[in-house]
């Protein structure tokens, strides 16, 4: 049977002898698996921790980070696109990070949305772009970011 072909039906009853019943129906098409490529999960490792000693200061502005094809890094040079958990940790003012493929244009959507002394993450999944790097951009508030790869999509995949 394809997705497109099941049906779910959810029976609600009510304390008195009344009872209602919800047919909830898929009409769209199956999405036809990758040809090529698949998701990777990964055991998490840390790519960026702005509060460890070496790693620099809060972010302010725009940092690139090499996330394929390094030393570290379970994630292969050709990888299309990676999972990543990005925390936003303590920022001084209201803000927000944005994540998105190196050496292309910043997007106006944000990937975390932060107020001051939060501790916000969010899952991400981010083209790989040049260099095989992802870039992130704070916008206020100077916060710590920690950043952690928990897989990759190989070339072909629908990510």
């Amino acid at each position: 049977m394809t997705r497109a072909g099941l049906s779910l039906v959810i029976a609600i009853t009510a304390a008195l002898p009344v009872s209602a019943f919800l047919q909830v129906s898929s009409a769209g098409a199956a999405i036809p698996p990758a040809s090529t490529g698949g998701f990777t999960g990964v055991s998490p490792f840390r790519l960026l921790d702005t509060r460890n000693f070496g790693s620099g200061p809060c972010l302010t502005g725009e940092r690139s980070l090499a996330v394929a094809g390094v030393i570290g890094s379970d994630v292969p040079s050709d990888a299309a696109a990676v999972a990543l958990n990005v925390t936003v940790i303590n920022p001084a003012g209201s803000g927000f990070v944005t994540v998105w493929p190196a050496g292309v244009t910043r997007p106006t959507a944000s990937s975390v949305n932060y107020s001051a002394g939060e501790v916000v993450p969010n899952n991400v999944i981010v083209a790989v772009g040049g260099f095989a790097a992802v870039t992130l951009y704070a916008n206020a508030g100077c916060p710590h970011i920690v950043v952690d790869v928990v897989g990759w999509f190989a070339s072909g995949s629908p990510a």
